[in-house]
């Protein structure tokens, strides 16, 4: 499972994790986000029980309000709302 989120730095979300006491892996992942180039991102991979989550962490700017670019339809990939994932999270 990938989350894609926006964060004021990596660092942020990886002193979360560490706080938590969360073992995670730091990887770079390249993806494109609306008509720009690709690059690359924050990677950041950990286990919940048997599930591999990852967490793709994009600037908290302006230039990346888009979502990525699906690698396999070409369109823009569907996100949640706060609203949604709020509820997403009520039910784990």
């Amino acid at each position: 499972m990938t989350l894609y989120l926006s964060a004021d730095g990596v660092e942020q979300v990886m002193f979360f994790l560490e706080d938590q006491h969360i073992p995670f892996q730091v990887h770079e992942r390249r993806t494109r986000l609306g008509n720009k180039k690709q690059e690359y991102f924050p990677l950041l991979r950990f286990y919940v029980d048997d599930v591999e989550v990852e967490l793709m962490v994009f600037p908290h700017d302006d230039r990346f309000a888009s979502a990525p670019i699906s690698p396999i339809t070409g369109k823009a990939m569907k996100r949640a709302d706060r609203k949604k994932v709020a509820a997403l999270l009520n039910v784990i």
